[in-house]
């Protein structure tokens, strides 16, 4: 969220709060059923113990703090009198600014003349300072000729930057547009003026989630600035601070877009380099620090992230008094990173805690940072198992926000869909799927009043939660609209998001057992990617896999096995012949020959794949166990009962040691139903010994799938299994 500082002459240091989203969006294999795990940032992906706040942050804490590099006109660096008096007329050149924004011109130049002068005859002329008091006074100047109509501009901008701090975005965005056009008609002198407005009119779109406008918007925002003020100059820094901001979250909105994410890094770097240069470790250059390290985690450069965010908070410490917003913006922020961390995963709560205890002393009750604060909060208490005080705290958050105007605010959506993956979460199924119904319809609201970036953020998130839940007909209904939203918005010809969500939404009618609109929307999207990215792009593993799920599902296998064989390939490619995902996508071409007749290619598929699951511990136990269901159907197929018996047998005591771990869950639960049917189905061909329990699994699996069924993640093909015989 909000933010960093203004442009204005004179800068206020103001951070930027991270969004729990719903779930992490890395580039995951949806349909194959991998997901790429989030770094560690001190063992580089190896087991690693537990690091406590305090221990990290002490040695940070420890590194002194560098000052303003302030020199003199012949080069010399000030002592410390000279400091204290520039220290002294920068706080002349504040009230200055203070009087520009009530308007309160003549003032203005009354106290700009006698400090100018002075802080000429101290620093250089290429002081940041003396740059702003040179810039204010040419602004002064300009103005004798429009007195009225240069202190009403000055007041409204300062208005449009108050509020943005209020959290009124609409507003900020509509008193932006008007002044904007009166700005158009002044002379360059009023230059600055635009550059504070159109950098909070791109700040309030930030704000709104809607993150195409908004780096259009602050693009435009850093070339006034540096028209203005320069490219080294503290202000133009504070502009490319906050579009390295809003690349990010434009990033994070596609399937996996590195190139913009190094963008906002270069951005942010460049943002610290030119703050150090000119203020020092000062609360402004925390701020960019603070950010910077929030997209260096992103970019999985997670060492580099930690110290970035402690070196923040070092900063900030001791440049901020205790109570002061942007200390709780650091804590937020630490928040955010240690809960992504197994090594500290114990300290983003504490840190919770610190920022609202900070944020409740300087804001409104109603203030969205509070609010976003209270569900960052309540987020990590879902993550961590606490769900009845996240569902107490997200109920707390909605009570207190939504009225019947107020519930399509984008933000009041998104923690409703929160509070709907929490009574899943907690068993509270029913009650789950209700509330996100009902966000859904705020969202639909939410997309016809306009918020239409917004509207699909928050059903994208949406339909996260019911896919990572397995709610399988609420998956299938909320993706729906998300991919004709996405289709709707689209209008870049090389834009690949809509057909690559649309991929997802296929995989999810497969489950449905909506076979003909599964390869109609599958086939679409495959050739949408091959067209905008290539043939051999990775985003076809999960297209061509889904397509031959679905024509495997229609009895197709002959249709099936090409897009088995281009899911292979483009897997081995991208990710090399030993990977999980090599071996899933061997699976799933043995499946094709299998489903062909070819039981001899299927069990060499069959045998290689298991050659990668299976290892000591297991690589990945549900695909492990998803193969060896599937190959036992083949060695049945070649009346192998023997064998079939002894996979199936090898799967179900896996399913079994996964239940001792109390690592059950709703997909354990799924695959441990599959593993007994399975065992039901081929009794017929396992040997005399093993028949006898054929009653017990099937007493097993028909409990196991109506709890799924209880769930609502019960799919077609289990549902089928379920009907014919319970």
């Amino acid at each position: 969220m909000r933010r960093s500082s203004t442009i204005r002459f004179i800068s206020k240091p103001r951070g930027n709060l991270v969004f729990n989203p719903t779930a992490i969006r890395s580039c995951l294999i949806l349909i194959l059923g991998v997901a790429v795990a989030s770094p560690s940032a001190f063992a580089q992906g190896e087991s690693s113990d537990k690091r406590t706040h305090a221990e990290l942050f002490e040695p940070i804490e420890k590194i002194p703090l560098k000052d303003a590099p302030l020199v003199n006109k012949e080069g010399k660096p000030l002592n410390d009198a000279q400091r204290s008096e520039f220290e002294n007329l920068k706080k002349q050149i504040e009230a200055v600014q203070q009087d520009i924004d009530a308007g309160k011109l003549d003032d203005a130049r009354s106290k700009l003349a006698p400090a100018r002068t002075k802080l000429l005859g101290l620093v250089n002329d290429r002081n940041h300072l003396v740059i702003t008091a040179n810039v204010l006074n040419i602004f002064l100047e300009s103005a004798k000729s429009k007195p009225d109509v240069a202190s009403q501009l000055a007041m409204d901008t300062a208005k449009c930057e108050k509020l943005v701090d209020d959290g009124k975005y609409a507003d900020a965005i509509e008193l932006a547009d008007s002044t904007l056009k009166k700005l158009a008609e002044q002379p360059p002198a009023f230059t600055p003026l635009a550059a504070t407005v159109i950098f909070e009119k791109g700040d309030a779109q930030l704000n709104l989630a809607d993150y195409e406008t908004s780096t259009a918007t602050i693009e435009r925002a850093v070339a006034v600035a540096s028209r203005a003020f320069g490219t080294n100059h503290p202000q133009y820094a504070k502009a490319r601070d906050k579009l390295g901001w809003s690349l990010m979250h434009e990033a994070n909105r596609s399937a996996s877009d590195r190139k913009k994410l190094e963008d906002a890094a270069d951005a942010l770097s460049s943002a610290v380099t030119i703050l150090q240069a000119t203020t020092g470790d000062s609360a402004e250059t925390a701020e960019s620090i603070d950010n910077l390290g929030t997209v260096l985690f992103q970019l999985r450069k997670v060492p580099q992230a930690v110290n970035a965010k402690l070196r923040a908070l070092a900063i900030r410490k001791k440049r901020l008094p205790p109570d002061d917003l942007n200390l709780g913006v650091s804590y937020s922020n630490l928040g955010w990173l240690y809960g992504r961390l197994p090594e500290t995963v114990d300290e983003a709560i504490p840190m919770r805690q610190k920022a609202l205890d900070i944020f409740a002393k300087n804001l409104s009750a109603d203030h969205p940072w509070l609010l976003l604060e209270e569900s960052n909060l309540a987020y990590d208490y879902y993550r961590t198992d606490q769900l009845d005080k996240a569902i107490a705290l997200y109920e707390k958050i909605l009570s207190r926000e939504q009225s019947d105007s107020e519930t399509d605010r984008f933000d009041v959506v998104q923690r409703s869909a929160l509070l709907g993956s929490a009574y899943v979460a907690n068993g509270q199924i029913d009650k789950g799927i209700a509330q996100m119904d009902k966000t859904l319809a705020d969202a639909k609201r939410a997309y016809e009043a306009g918020f239409k970036q917004q509207a699909i953020v928050s059903v994208r998130d949406l339909a996260a939660s019911a896919r990572q839940a397995s709610l399988i007909e609420p998956a299938a209904k909320y993706m729906k609209v998300l991919v004709d939203w996405m289709r709707e918005e689209n209008t870049d010809t090389k834009n690949a998001d809509p057909a690559i969500q649309a991929v997802q939404y296929g995989s999810v009618l497969v489950d449905a057992g909506k076979y003909d609109e599964a390869v109609r929307v599958l086939q679409q999207a495959t050739d949408e990617i091959k067209r905008i990215k290539g043939a051999g792009d990775k985003q076809l593993i999960n297209a061509h896999a889904g397509l031959a799920r679905a024509l495997l599902a229609q009895g197709k296998a002959d249709e099936a096995l090409p897009h088995c064989e281009m899911a292979l390939q483009i897997t081995e490619a991208k990710t090399g012949s030993e990977s999980p995902l090599t071996a899933y996508a061997l699976m799933l071409q043995a499946r094709g020959h299998t489903a062909a007749g070819s039981t001899t290619l299927a069990e060499f598929s069959f045998k290689t794949a298991l050659s990668i699951f299976d290892q000591e511990p297991p690589r990945d136990p549900p695909g492990l166990i998803r193969t060896r269901i599937e190959y036992a159907k083949c060695l049945l197929k070649m009346d192998k009962g023997k064998d079939a018996y002894d996979q199936l047998d090898a799967a179900l005591k896996l399913c079994r040691s996964l239940e001792e771990k109390k690592l059950d869950n709703i997909n354990l639960k799924s695959v441990t139903a599959s593993v007994l049917a399975a065992l039901v189905d081929g009794a017929d061909k396992f040997p005399a010994e093993q028949k006898k329990y054929a009653s017990e699994w099937k007493k097993e699996a028909v409990e196991k799938f109506k709890a799924i069924k209880d769930r609502h993640a019960l799919s077609a093909k289990e549902a089928k299994w379920l009907e014919e015989h319970q």
